[in-house]
């Protein structure tokens, strides 16, 4: 067999890549031969084979998923061997570890919760996490214009309710957690992964009653634990005052990781907001709506505690854990992840309708873009949106995201 190599390359590929040379990462992914010679890093036969003449890969759309032909050996015709390059992915064969695409659009409220690795309490409260906390999430709601209702840092996870206004959930997170986790292992000394390998949970709440409930969830899951009586004990980054009375959370540039004259600002401010479906409330309606529900939850948690005998941790007892340690308690595995919450039945199913009939239509997009043909994708297409440019079907912006 012939075999292109690295050391001399012969010859450029549609993208201008010299064949068998390494490429970046997202071109790794794109089938770059549209040729009927040697695409790049195959080995082709040099005479017939006793399955037939000389063959090439088929073309393909870019950025099209692509998966390993070890796994795959029936996207190969036969007598041909890849030796850079990966084959197409079909839907006999799609790579089980690839999630569901995910509908994002404008003015949509979500609950974000992410959990240290290995449960450790990497979050532990302290003036330095707390106020860290908050900059990072203030740098990141500013940068993709969310709306925060609500947030609080256990000491291994974090619970935060914000409203995307502009459809730009992936880049909060993804701003919001690298900024967290790489001021994290600096001030710990890490160098490993601060946050759990698994997906973050990405939770759409659908009615106001869902709202509500997941904001008092939020505040008052230390109460829950036992770790403290009150929700407005907890001594780490929590909106409980914020978010009953609306005011301004400020922060200050932290010491560790960010540079003294970096472009970053010296104080940040996060605004937390009312959620849009109470608007039309009083402040002080508002007030005793939330506060009722959270005494609720609290009181709840008391009796609980009463009947069994035991005792909050405690704010000191909290502050006093290592950032190495972790709960006791066994974790529960293999669980469902919801993508969104609801406790309305009708509500729940719509929505549960609403998503399934956005994926079929991507996915009948999809197959019409793979095969080269005219696609027009579903409002709420995000990735390929934002990296392949495809078209996406117009969405109406929410009269509460209007600038």
């Amino acid at each position: 067999m012939e075999r292109v190599t690295s050391g001399e390359p012969t010859g450029g590929g549609p993208t201008g890549w010299p064949y068998g040379v390494a490429l970046p990462r997202l071109q790794r992914r794109i089938a770059l031969s549209s040729e009927p010679e040697s695409p790049p890093g195959v080995a082709i036969p040099s005479g017939p084979t006793p399955s037939g003449p000389r063959v090439a890969l088929p073309t393909l759309n870019p950025l099209v998923t692509a998966c390993h032909p070890k796994h795959c050996p029936r996207h190969l015709p036969t007598g041909v061997a890849v030796a850079c390059g990966r084959a197409p992915i079909s839907n006999q064969c799609r790579r089980r570890d690839m999630s569901m695409p995910r509908r994002i659009v404008p003015g949509a409220v979500y609950m974000v919760t992410r959990r240290c690795t290995q449960r450790q309490f990497l979050l532990r409260p302290d003036r330095e996490t707390t106020n860290a906390f908050i900059y990072c999430l203030a740098l990141a709601a500013q940068r993709t214009q969310m709306r925060v209702l609500a947030f609080l840092a256990h000491s291994n996870h974090h619970h935060t309710i914000v409203v995307d206004e502009r459809g730009r959930m992936p880049e909060f997170l993804e701003s919001f957690h690298k900024l967290v986790a790489k001021h994290q292992n600096a001030l710990r000394g890490r160098w490993e992964n601060f946050w759990a390998s698994e997906a973050t949970s990405v939770v759409e709440l659908v009615s106001p009653d869902d709202i509500l409930a997941k904001i008092a969830y939020a505040l008052t899951n230390p109460v829950k634990d036992g770790l403290i009586d009150r929700a407005d004990q907890w001594p780490g980054a929590t909106s409980i005052g914020a978010t009953l009375y609306e005011r301004e959370v400020v922060a200050r540039r932290p010491s560790r990781f960010f540079r003294r004259d970096g472009d970053q600002p010296v104080s940040v401010t996060v605004k937390v907001d009312r959620p849009p479906s109470f608007s039309h409330l009083d402040p002080a309606e508002w007030r005793a709506m939330l506060s009722e529900r959270i005494a609720s939850i609290e009181a709840v948690a008391r009796a609980e505690r009463q009947a069994e005998g035991r005792r909050i941790l405690g704010r000191a007892e909290v502050l006093k854990q290592r950032p190495t340690d972790r709960p006791q308690s066994c974790e529960a595995r293999r669980r469902l992840s919801p993508r969104i919450a609801s406790v309305n039945k009708w509500a729940r199913t719509e929505a549960i309708q609403r998503n399934r009939a956005f994926l079929s239509a991507y996915r009948a997009a999809r197959d019409l873009w793979k095969a080269g043909a005219v696609a027009l994708f579903p409002a709420g297409t995000y990735w390929l949106r934002r990296f392949a440019g495809v078209p996406v079907e117009a969405v109406m912006l929410p009269a509460s995201c209007s600038v």
